[in-house]
């Protein structure tokens, strides 16, 4: 087999469950006591077959890699509720998202995370950092990979190709955040409004998910004092399943990550991020969202600046500015203005910047 073929086979479900078949057999094997000649003899060699798998499937995806043409978000409501860096994580929380065309339906979700998992570090909230990585593993899912490592993650959604180590072990953290982080959704009302069930279906019936933020299997390859993580998708992301019937499913060319400009620090690709999101429900018209206008402040809030010092600020809007003057280059956005609130509106060409002062 060449490179391309094992690729899809490694990206295949019947792959996946075989992987999953052999698991169970090791962990079913090891915790058996006084196991047979035979017995030992086949977890012995299911260690080694496993093992050599696993290097194969990393040296692969080491080269294999592709990064995709564009870069997907979720950027439905209880995506945004979920994400808000202010909510914390620590108790069960009910997210209700109110419908703008019948104001009587609502959407609610319950939002779980365990804090207390062992070997990982979790943080009481998910932030716009963390959507970041969340977005990345959304596009990588759409784009047909099954397995994935955090590396490419992050190549996926900054546009760079070089990254330290600490990036990595980040993204490592933030994905094992929404690993352990569940979701159940009520969203019976928001089908019946976007006409997502079958018109002929009894209207008792009730539209429900659940799972995890990221429903992945971890696959660590250990080779000397070294190791690589990788994940597997175990199902599809149930947000992304969300985004897609209620078509608010977003897609950006993935050029306009990488700037020329700027050295892209976690928030500024935050920064980006939450931009880019808010120009795309500017231009979507479907959502008739007239306001095209963008706080400082609220840009800092999202995206976890708003107790910063003045002048880390002030860099954070100078940042701003370098990112959609190469927008405009790039033509992303047509132009945008800088005003101050309570002077005379200037008109408006894609969007404007606000300052509340």
């Amino acid at each position: 087999m060449n490179n391309d073929e094992l690729h899809e086979l490694y990206e295949s479900e019947l792959y996946g469950e075989w992987m999953r078949l052999v698991e169970m057999t090791l962990e079913t094997l090891k915790m058996k006591p006084n196991r047979t000649e035979n017995e030992e003899k086949m977890l012995n060699d299911l260690i080694s077959a496993t093992n050599e798998d696993r290097r194969i499937r990393g040296e692969l995806f080491k080269t294999n890699f592709k990064r995709p043409e564009n870069l997907v978000m979720a950027n439905t409501k209880l995506t945004n509720l979920t994400f808000d860096n202010a909510t914390d994580l620590s108790e069960v929380r009910e997210i209700v998202v109110s419908a703008q065309k019948k104001k009587e339906f609502e959407i609610t979700a319950k939002v779980v995370s365990q804090l207390d998992v062992e070997g990982i570090k979790i943080t009481r909230q998910l932030s716009e950092q963390d959507r970041c990585v969340f977005d990345a593993v959304l596009t990588l899912f759409v784009d047909g990979q099954r397995t994935f490592t955090a590396k490419q993650v992050y190549k996926t959604y900054t546009g760079l190709d070089r990254m330290n180590p600490s990036a990595i072990e980040n993204v490592e953290n933030i994905i094992d955040k929404m690993r352990f982080t569940s979701i159940d959704i009520d969203w019976t009302n928001h089908a019946l409004m976007n006409k997502l069930d079958d018109e002929t279906a009894p209207q008792h019936v009730t539209v429900t998910v659940g799972g995890y933020l990221l429903p992945l299997e971890v696959i660590r390859v250990d080779e000397g004092d070294t190791h690589q993580i990788m994940y597997r998708f175990i199902k599809e992301p149930v947000y992304l399943t969300y985004s897609r019937l209620v078509g608010q499913l977003v897609t950006i060319p993935a050029e306009m990550l990488k700037l020329e400009s700027l050295d892209m620090t976690p928030e500024r690709i935050a920064i980006q991020h939450y931009m880019m999101r808010r120009i795309e429900i500017m231009n979507n018209k479907r959502n008739k969202f007239n306001n095209r206008t963008m706080l400082f402040e609220t840009i800092f809030e999202k995206c976890g600046i708003d107790t910063a010092s003045r002048t880390k600020k002030s860099r954070s809007v100078a940042s701003i500015e370098k990112i959609l003057t190469e927008w405009i280059e790039r033509k992303y956005i047509k132009g945008y203005q800088i005003k101050t609130k309570n002077k005379a509106k200037t008109v408006h060409q894609r969007y404007t910047l606000e300052n509340k002062k």
